[in-house]
């Protein structure tokens, strides 16, 4: 299940990355939640972006390795 939310806040992090470019580039008013917009004023899309990566891809690491012990531990008692 870890795997499957680092991917989708990667895909997230790539989507809000160019969602704000766009944004950046009209008039239109942008809403944003405000951990958000802390992170735009400090690092602009980029950060936002790679926060949402970094997240996704230590999410989906652990997702891997939590799958990896499962396996293991289901391998040990079919050994036993």
């Amino acid at each position: 299940m870890g795997l499957l939310i680092g991917v989708g806040l990667v895909a997230f992090g790539v989507y809000i990355y160019f969602d704000l470019a766009v944004w950046e580039n009209s008039t239109a008013e942008m809403r944003m939640n405000s951990m958000m917009w802390v992170l735009y004023d400090f690092g602009g899309k980029t950060l936002v972006a790679a926060s949402f990566g970094l997240i996704g891809i230590v999410s989906a690491v652990s997702g891997y390795k939590k799958s990896q012990d499962l396996n293991q531990i289901i391998k040990d008692a079919e050994a036993h």
